[in-house]
């Protein structure tokens, strides 16, 4: 697998990952809800470039 395919992948399922914790607000609470929602927006953000 080529780097660049590894680090899509990668990021792929943090995205996924960080998706899961996200949907449990009522168990982590606000702030790191808006924590990895920051962080999601960010791996989204290299996917697309």
């Amino acid at each position: 697998m080529k780097t660049k395919a590894a680090i899509r992948l990668s990021v792929d399922i943090l995205i996924t990952l960080a998706l899961l914790f996200v949907m449990g607000y009522q168990f982590w609470g606000e702030a790191p809800h808006e924590w990895v929602g920051t962080g999601m927006f960010l791996f989204l953000s290299l996917t697309i470039y």
